[in-house]
């Protein structure tokens, strides 16, 4: 472990003996809830980590997993990066679990625990030795940027069933660089590339690496002085994606959030302590997350712990939750990331009417914290053969589409015109099968699309 990471552990153990001394709060047992922020806490529940549930309204802190909450393991021994899968499920990485470091699963309801990966589980290299952020492909297949992966760091996959590990990129695997110094957190793209950010590479400051994920092959992205321009690095650790691809980086020594464009490297300033004036200063930021309207999250692990809310384009920060604040519920001790439930939404019916030439089906956004923003598009569950000038082989007719607006827990009827196609379709079929697909954009790789069966029936005049 380097300088700077003895200097954590001496601070997290003191955290730790006072957090032993309170009295710990058993897991919720809720259900995941849209809109909520999940904080990894490397040295929560008396020493060992956890998982702590926040509402991002209240800042009510809630356990969700700890060891003996629930009873089973595995153990937690430094839970650092977090994740959610496509099906909700919860990826811990925890960098000191049985000595080298393993990956977790983690129940979003209960907080079971079960193990996906670690050294000899299943056998085979590469070896972790100290994994830290994790990122999700599309396929599903897990990315972890392992901070001491001979002695430097890599980025290893992790098969998502298997728990098997193969080596995607490390210093001379393969030869070029930029080299690997301590990868912290990492990300991808939406053309799947992967970014890291390196806390300590390029002269001791940081940078952000890319990756390609087939060859292994590393780019500088960005690095004090490259491209000239501020602001510097210190310590970049947390990596998030806004919508647009630009790249938010949770610096924790200058206690700032950092904003980088993707192609350039350019690096902006969107908050920092005294800039804007007024809310709470940060303290050491490292995790840091969207939520869906595009607010920033950001763990901070220093003193006070707390979760920091940033308006990304103000900069503008509010205080969410920090010991006491509210009172009740699990205290921080060194929270380190963190990942927000994307919003939810789902048809409220499995029917609608054709009426002239609109269909208003229902959708639904779960009850919770997020909004829903996103679109739907209705098209014919199977190809279908159409009649006179328009008829052809069958084919999928579209049945219209529209975006949509809807406050968490609320239900709206949406209007959608069917294009001539479709409306010649129901001159002879007065119901037809469609297929409603939902679409609620995040960063990239994290939109949320379900594919739904309604039943569409033509009015009688």
């Amino acid at each position: 472990m380097d300088a700077k990471g003895d200097r954590r552990s001496a601070r997290w153990g003191v955290a730790g003996l006072a957090a032993a001394l309170l009295t710990l709060a058993a897991p919720s047992g809720a259900a995941a809830v849209p809109g909520e922020a999940l904080v990894a806490d490397i040295n929560a529940f008396g020493g060992t980590g956890g998982v702590i549930r926040v509402d991002p309204v209240t800042g009510a802190r809630t356990a969700l997993s700890a060891n003996g909450m629930p009873a089973g393991g595995p153990d937690f021994s430094a839970p650092y990066g977090i994740a959610l899968e496509a099906d909700g499920r919860i990826l811990v990485s925890d960098f000191a679990s049985g000595g080298t470091g393993a990956l977790i699963r983690v129940d979003p309801t209960t907080g079971a625990r079960s193990l996906v990966s670690a050294n000899g589980a299943p056998p085979g290299a590469p070896d972790f030795a100290n994994p830290r952020g994790v990122a999700l492909e599309p396929d599903g297949r897990i990315l972890i940027a392992d901070g001491n992966f001979g002695t430097t760091g890599a980025v290893i996959r992790v098969d998502s069933a298997t728990g098997a590990r193969t080596l995607v990129s490390a210093n001379g695997t393969p030869g070029g660089g930029p080299d690997f110094t301590a990868p912290r957190g990492i990300a991808v793209e939406a053309d799947g590339r992967i970014l890291v950010a390196d806390e300590q590479t390029a002269g001791g400051t940081g940078a952000v690496i890319r990756v390609d994920p087939v060859t292994g092959v590393r780019t500088l992205v960005s690095a004090n002085g490259m491209p000239a321009g501020g602001p510097d690095f210190g310590d970049p650790e947390g990596i998030a994606l806004e919508a647009d691809g630009r790249i938010l980086i949770g610096d924790e020594s200058v206690n700032r959030v950092i904003r980088v464009d993707p192609v350039t490297g350019a690096r902006t300033l969107v908050s920092a302590n005294g800039i804007p004036a007024g809310g709470p200063n940060f303290s050491a930021p490292a995790g840091t997350a969207l939520e869906a309207d595009g607010h920033i999250l950001t763990a901070n692990f220093g003193s006070p712990a707390a979760v920091i809310r940033v308006d990304p384009v103000t900069g503008a920060r509010t205080l969410v939750s920090a010991n006491g604040m509210p009172a009740g519920g699990p205290d921080f001790s060194s929270p380190f990331t963190l990942a927000v439930q994307p919003p939810e939404a789902a048809l409220a019916s499995s029917k609608a009417k054709l009426k002239g030439k609109a269909v208003k089906p229902e959708v639904a956004c779960a009850a919770g914290f997020a909004a829903c923003n996103g679109g739907i598009d209705l098209e014919t569950a199977k190809p279908v053969k159409l009649r006179g000038a328009l008829a052809a082989k069958k084919q999928i007719v579209d049945l219209g589409d529209a975006s949509f607006s809807i406050a968490a827990g609320l239900t709206q009827k949406l209007k959608l015109k069917v294009p001539r196609k479709g409306r010649k379709l129901f001159e002879r079929k007065r119901k037809v099968k469609a297929n409603a697909t939902l679409v609620l954009p995040g960063a990239p790789l994290q939109s949320s699309t379900t594919t739904e069966q309604i039943k569409l029936k033509k009015k009688k005049r």
